[in-house]
Formats: structure tokens, sequence, C-alpha cells
């Protein structure tokens, strides 16, 4: 039984916020579309939107706390949409971003869920190389051949106004 749904978190009962406080502002923040330009995971793909809830004190809203659970009850956090055909068959992760830049894996339980214990942004992946990998390495090799292009126009274009130069004082020296 859990002490509060909303949208993607289910929150334990029993919750103590750290430091104490009366009152705190859950914020729920989901990244939709902008995911992937916030939040990247190394030799990983994101295939479920960037979600986080963090706690702040009501009296003073500037201040991060925490949240303590009582006992072994975790927050979970479910993901309605996973596009788990970006790679294949291969085992999803959850992870969570951690503010300093860290990043912290676990494993993806049943019905799309993460198991976690503190407050954070979450999402999952899996190892696959993202099509950006891709991408640009195509870019970096249009680029390689296009300068080539231009240096073999140059050239040609060197050697033939050498060349027509060559034929016209051929021309101008004959009729001396």
């Amino acid at each position: 039984m859990y002490g509060a749904r909303y949208r993607a978190f289910a929150i334990p009962p029993g919750i103590l916020p750290w430091p104490y406080t009366k009152r705190i502002d859950i914020l729920y923040q989901n990244l939709g579309n902008w995911s992937s330009y916030y939040y990247s995971v190394p030799n990983y793909t994101l295939i479920a939107l960037v979600v986080g809830f963090l706690a702040y004190d009501s009296n003073r809203r500037s201040m991060n706390i925490e949240l303590k659970t009582e006992g072994n009850d975790p927050f979970i956090v479910k993901f309605p949409s996973i596009y788990s055909k970006k790679c294949g068959d291969v085992t999803m992760k959850c992870v969570r971003f951690d503010t300093n830049g860290s990043l912290e894996f676990s494993s993806v339980t049943v019905e799309s869920s993460c198991v976690v214990r503190e407050q954070g942004h979450f999402s999952v992946v899996v190892p696959c190389k993202s099509t950006k990998d891709k991408a640009r390495k195509w870019r970096i090799i249009g680029i390689a051949a296009g300068v080539v292009g231009l240096m073999l126009v140059h050239v040609i274009g060197i050697v033939g106004y050498k060349w027509i130069t060559r034929e016209k004082n051929e021309e101008n020296g004959e009729r001396i």
C-alpha cells in the first residue's frame, strides 16, 4: 500500500523529510521530448522519457530536502511509454541522474517500473549506440569528401588556367 501516487511516482507511507519540516513541496518533472537534450548516458540509449521528483521545504522554497523512508518501502517509478524497439532484444536498466552529474544504475522490475530509494531524475536505458553517432560519422565523411573535392577542383582550375595561357603564348609567339 502506498502513501501517494502521482503520475509516474508512487511514494510510500511514512516518509520523513530530512532536515525535518512540517510541510514539503514535491516538484514533478516530465522532460518529454527534451529528455535526450538535457540527459545522456555514454554507451547507452534512452528508451523512456526522463521524469523526476524533488522535495523542497515549503517554508524555505530554495532548500532542497531529502526524503527518508521508514523501513524498506521504496519509491516506485513507473514508465508508461518505453520505446524498446530501438535496439532489439537487450536488457533494460533504470538510471538515476544525480545532481552532481553521476549516474546510478539498477534493474527494471515488473511492468516497466524502477525501484528507487532517493529522489532525482530517472529514465530507462539500453546498451546501444545511438543514431547520433552514426549521423556524426557520416557528417565527418561528408565534410572530408567535400574538402577533397574542393581541392581537386582548385588544382584542375590552376592546371587548366596554365594550359590555356601557355597555348595563347605559343600562338602569340608564332605570329611574330
